[in-house]
């Protein structure tokens, strides 16, 4: 298990403005602190992400995961 934030700032990519999932232990592009959200443990970046999507359901169709530690769950969401 691994602790996971979500970035509260919206982060831009080639679909459009999003919100990402980190691994807080593993990632070299955190947001900073005061912008992170606690996911608390996660089994991987899908629980993590399905996690934020439940606890942020006004945010769930932006929410994605990081580029660089999330990787698994990272889409462009413009599909």
């Amino acid at each position: 298990m691994a602790k996971y934030i979500l970035n509260k700032k919206m982060q831009g990519s080639k679909s459009g403005k999003n919100f990402e999932v980190h691994n807080e232990v593993t990632c070299q592009h955190l947001p900073d602190s005061d912008n992170r959200l606690d996911l608390g443990n996660q089994v991987d970046c899908h629980s993590a992400k399905s996690f934020a999507k439940s606890k942020y359901p006004k945010n769930a169709k932006d929410i994605d995961g990081c580029y660089y530690c999330s990787y698994p769950c990272h889409v462009e969401l413009a599909n």
